[in-house]
């Protein structure tokens, strides 16, 4: 299965969560939830097989994790841990104005 449908799979059933799925020594963020990656660390957009995407290494993991604990944003790490705040911010972070 491809990582793209990874997400889709997953986006469905936690539709405001972002969903980070590891890939060898990268984590991977797909959809509307590469935008929130953009806004709060500013990583690069790509356009992948017509699907938008950011990453970072494995070694970014606490750095990023502690990030979204402290925006208050529900995440699900594909196959491990999902956070969930009573106070999702993930809406506030959402409604950026992107240049898509």
């Amino acid at each position: 299965m491809k990582l793209a449908d990874i997400y889709r799979k997953n986006k469905c059933k936690y539709s405001k969560y972002i969903i980070i799925i590891r890939c060898g020594y990268f984590y991977e963020i797909y959809g509307e939830d590469a935008y929130i990656m953009n806004k709060i660390f500013g990583y690069k957009i790509k356009n992948v097989g017509g699907m938008d995407r950011v990453g970072f290494p494995v070694n970014s993991y606490n750095k990023v994790i502690n990030r979204l604990n402290r925006c208050h944003i529900n995440y699900y790490i594909f196959g491990s841990d999902k956070i969930k705040f009573k106070d999702n911010n993930y809406d506030k972070y959402l409604e950026y104005d992107y240049e898509r």
